[in-house]
């Protein structure tokens, strides 16, 4: 979702002896799958510290002109978990966040112009300073 995940990572504990990148790991082993790294891996986005939105489009979605829409490798991005685990509320989270969001940008043009955050982790990572964003509202 992000340049700077909201959770830190997903964490396992292996339940058999597992081979990940080419390491033998044995089981019982805690495994966690740090959202940092792979969101701001050039492997799986093009220009990673870029903001742009556009990238998380749904594959069923076309924006003429857009660079960034492909399709995202289906475990790169796992804000609600993944499988037995996951979130319960992910959908109600997903529908909520859609309907608000589409009512803000449908309103409102939105600027962020006010340099680079910093990011603590506690245990999410929160920015250090305040949010400030600009709203102008559009001709409707």
């Amino acid at each position: 979702m992000l340049m700077y995940p909201v959770i830190i990572g997903n964490g396992r504990s292996l339940q058999s002896d597992t081979i990940i990148g080419g390491y033998m790991v044995p089981k019982g082993t805690h495994v966690i799958f740090p959202h940092l790294l792979v969101s701001n891996s050039e492997q799986y986005f093009e220009e990673p510290e870029k903001f742009v939105p556009e990238r998380w489009l749904k594959s069923d979605v076309s924006i003429s002109g857009c660079p960034h829409q492909k399709k995202i490798h289906p475990f790169v991005s796992l804000p609600f978990g993944y499988g037995r685990r996951s979130c319960l509320g992910r959908r109600f989270a997903e529908v909520e966040m859609n309907t608000l969001l589409s009512k803000i940008f449908r309103k409102y043009k939105i600027d962020y112009n006010y340099g680079t955050l910093t990011y603590k982790v506690s245990p999410t990572y929160v920015p250090e300073q305040p949010l400030k964003f600009k709203l102008t509202r559009r001709d409707v």
